[in-house]
């Protein structure tokens, strides 16, 4: 399976349900968490904080209706980096919007660069910039594209893409092909297909619940592998099916735990918590440990990467930390109460404390920032 091209990418985003899954659950809940500037451990306002804020929530006349930062970790996601593009008008007036990967017709590298670390890219040709259904394309300069994530490489012809699910691609195509080999149904309980192979007395049985008779299956697979008349046993190549050596002994091919694994291994490349997807693990010990996993591992990395660069391309250039507030959230209340208590403890005993002369109101008000 190849994934580089941004086709390629989409495609496998469209075509997996747990993909699909996994990336709007994590861009939405991006998007819906509200975006905190802080200067010091306290909120930061400025103009440049509240134009930074403001541009974010409608960066352009074409994103209405739009959360701008779930479009731009999705399309982290999928395609391992974001492309925002800038529009200048005459009126002084700037526009900023996410060019879709897909879009992009041709690209045009620079000939001569002052040094190896400049950027070899001069320009990028998109078709429908501003997802209109215009007949023409736009050429856009690399001084009004900012490129976010890895950093794209040129292939033949076209730009490659890395990110997930390029790390990830021989185990999507074991997953593929095992799903396959599963009837797509191990979601809503599995189908378990009985595969013999020519001239042997074994059965390839996968361990999961049969769901069709001995008559269904063997039509099936009559239809899938072929076969010939009144034969009853089918040959499947290894390149059929992808997930273990056919010579090994038939008991050793478990589908239901190579499944299980694979989409344990899907899970870890997004940094997603697999107990979110209903699968069973014993890394997180509640549902609110995951949540809290998601969010910290997984959201604020690719969030804080997002606006801290924006923040730059915006020319904002906000001298303090742009992060996403959680404050709302199930598991941070659970931090916040013991919090509270910790507190509420400190300060029964640093009152004791001052009244004896053990401790000053100084050294109390410095431990409390420590708790804090």
């Amino acid at each position: 399976m190849t994934i580089e091209s941004a086709e390629e990418h989409y495609e496998v985003y469209k075509r997996y349900p747990m993909i699909r899954t996994i990336v709007n659950r994590i861009s939405n809940s991006a998007g819906n968490v509200p975006i905190w500037v802080s200067k010091n451990d306290t909120k930061y306002e400025s103009e440049e904080t509240a134009r930074f804020l403001s541009l974010m929530r409608n960066p352009s006349r074409y994103n209405q209706g739009r959360n701008f930062l779930a479009r731009l970790v999705k399309d982290y996601l999928i395609y391992g980096c974001v492309i925002v593009a800038r529009k200048r008008y005459r009126t002084g007036d700037t526009e900023y919007y996410v060019v879709h990967p897909t879009k992009i017709e041709s690209y045009k590298l620079k000939e001569k660069r002052i040094s190896p670390f400049e950027p070899c890219l001069e320009s990028v040709r998109v078709k429908y910039p501003l997802g209109l259904e215009k007949s023409e394309s736009v050429e856009i300069s690399a001084n009004d594209l900012c490129i976010i994530g890895d950093e794209l490489e040129f292939g033949s012809g076209h730009l490659c893409f890395g990110g997930a699910l390029s790390a990830v691609k021989d185990e999507l195509e074991v997953y593929a092909n095992l799903v396959d080999v599963l009837d797509e149904s191990y979601g809503n309980g599995g189908a378990r297909k009985i595969i013999s192979f020519k001239n042997t007395s074994d059965e390839l049985a996968f361990n999961t619940p049969l769901q069709n008779n001995a008559d269904e299956v063997k039509k099936e697979l009559r239809e899938n592998y072929g076969g010939n008349s009144g034969d009853e046993h089918y040959i499947i190549s290894q390149n059929d099916v992808n997930v273990s050596n056919l010579s090994s002994p038939v008991g050793e091919l478990d589908g239901y735990n190579m499944l299980s694994k694979l989409e344990c291994t899907i899970c870890n490349a997004f940094d997603f918590p697999v107990s979110l997807l209903g699968l069973k693990t014993g890394a997180y010990k509640s549902q609110t440990e995951a949540e809290k996993s998601l969010y910290v591992g997984c959201i604020s990395p690719i969030a804080n990467l997002i606006l801290s660069r924006l923040n730059v391309f915006f020319g904002t250039n906000i001298d303090a930390r742009i992060e996403l507030d959680y404050s709302e959230l199930d598991f941070f209340q659970d931090g916040k109460q013991k919090k509270g208590a910790a507190i509420q403890t400190f300060m029964q005993g640093a009152t004791q404390a001052v009244e004896m002369g053990a401790l000053t109101k100084e050294e109390v008000r410095n431990e409390l920032k420590n708790i804090l």
